[in-house]
């Protein structure tokens, strides 16, 4: 049986557990010794044909941008770091559920309007900074304790008219991409209106 293991910490945060892991990053949570608070930490893993400076320098910038957004329904990112050529961030850490979960409950339509009009709200808020999430799916959309909808996971946010370094490559989840992202390569905002579409259904 294979144990999953981490590290013991990332710059001055203290990893308490894995909260997830995908094909580009690992979620931990971890403690701010600092601030005494919780936070989550999601540490890029870059392959080594990413590893060029230029693509690290492409998402810290990115990241730096992302940052700014200050809204209800977006999970803050509070620091941004580099270890060992591999970028993190530091979010803000939202203890309950998130939509995946909670969509297998029956849910009121009343609440799944509420949930909708939140996550549009927040993901606008993006818009008007040049910014596209990329990723809208159930498992980005996390429920906090009062009930409102937070949009997590702007690690593969873009800025608009920014470029990818593998412009061939298919960025986001393949069930909730758009049939023209799919053939063309090229992300519009009427892709993320179908991404949300799905979501709603």
């Amino acid at each position: 049986m294979r144990v999953s293991t981490h590290p013991e910490k990332i710059d001055r945060f203290i990893i308490n557990q894995i909260l997830g892991r995908g094909a580009q990053a690992v979620v931990y949570l971890a403690s701010d010794p600092d601030l005494g608070r919780k936070v989550a930490i999601k540490a890029l893993q870059l392959h080594n044909g990413q590893r060029k400076q230029e693509n690290v320098d492409q998402l810290l910038t990115e990241a730096r941008t992302v940052r700014r957004l200050q809204h209800n329904n977006i999970v803050t990112i509070f620091d941004i770091g580099v270890v060992d050529h591999n970028p993190f961030l530091v979010l803000e850490y939202i203890e309950d559920q998130s939509l995946q979960k909670l969509i297998k409950t029956r849910l009121k339509f009343e609440k799944v309007i509420r949930i909708m009009r939140d996550v549009l709200n927040g993901v606008s808020a993006a818009y008007e900074q040049d910014i596209i999430h990329y990723d809208t799916k159930p498992a980005n959309i996390l429920i906090g304790g009062d009930g409102h909808p937070k949009v997590a996971d702007f690690g593969l946010a873009q800025l608009t008219g920014a470029k990818r370094a593998d412009e061939e490559a298919l960025y986001g989840t393949p069930r909730y991409m758009a049939p023209e992202y799919i053939e063309t390569r090229q992300h519009k905002t009427v892709s993320e209106v179908f991404s949300r579409g799905l979501v709603f259904y």
